[in-house]
């Protein structure tokens, strides 16, 4: 995942033009998102080089973790960003 939030800002901008209405940007902590089972709340149990795929200790089921935490993210409450316009000013455009 890019470090920058320039990169993220950029693809909602980017999101927005190409679905036509304002998408807008949350900053949400991602803790335990990819540990904790969205569909029962049990954990997680990673094991070394097993990362795509894992078992939950409360119900039994093999979990897709990319998809989990994705899910996780999308339920939690986050802050939202400020909006910037871009192409950015520093730009140059046509002379």
């Amino acid at each position: 995942m890019p470090d920058s939030l320039f990169i993220y800002k950029k693809a909602v901008w980017l999101a927005s033009l190409e679905l036509g209405y304002d998408v807008q940007l949350e900053s949400v902590l991602p803790y335990y998102t990819s540990k904790l089972h969205y569909g029962c709340e049990g954990v997680l149990t990673r094991q070394s080089g097993q990362y795509d795929v894992a078992p939950c200790k409360k119900c039994g089921r093999r979990v897709d973790s990319h998809a989990n935490a994705a899910k996780n993210i999308a339920s939690l409450t986050g802050t939202l960003l400020s909006y910037d316009s871009f192409p950015s000013t520093h730009v140059r455009g046509h002379t």
